[in-house]
């Protein structure tokens, strides 16, 4: 058909101006191949703090690497994990990716709203701002509800 979707992400520049917009590079096979096309690029933005880049949950495997060249301050990244061991990945797994990665990272995973919820699904909550080295800085300190991380 001709039409394409993509899984995609803005950044709001304090103006209100778009300065960045990314098409998920990375599709996840078992939902995202279903919808989405796949984008290409890297999405980047200079900010008073440093320059920041866009990733998109499952692009954890491919866009570090390629960031990595990008002289990054911070990536900005938001997920939809869905897996049963999301304390693993989110207090083992992903710091050891950022430490690798030369840049700090801002991971925003879902949430839900009440704990009736969580029977149905797994892999929510673990919201975290991680420092260059990997080590987490600032935590969501609950999976259920809205919350704002500060770090």
């Amino acid at each position: 058909h001709p039409y394409h979707y993509y899984h995609s992400c803005v950044l709001a520049a304090p103006t209100g101006e778009i300065a960045a917009h990314y098409r998920k590079n990375n599709l996840w096979m078992h939902v995202d191949k279903a919808w989405a096309t796949a984008g290409s690029e890297m999405a980047t933005f200079d900010t008073e703090h440093g320059r920041v880049g866009l990733a998109i949950c499952f692009d954890v495997h491919v866009m570090f690497e390629r960031y990595r060249s990008e002289s990054l301050w911070a990536l900005l990244y938001p997920i939809a994990w869905v897996d049963q061991d999301a304390e693993s990945w989110f207090s083992h797994d992903l710091p050891q990716r950022v430490a690798g990665s030369g840049f700090h990272v801002v991971g925003a995973n879902w949430s839900i709203d009440c704990a009736a919820d969580g029977k149905q699904w797994s892999g929510y909550g673990y919201s975290a701002v991680y420092a260059s080295d990997g080590d987490v800085v600032a935590r969501a300190t609950t999976s259920i509800g809205s919350e704002i991380v500060y770090a």
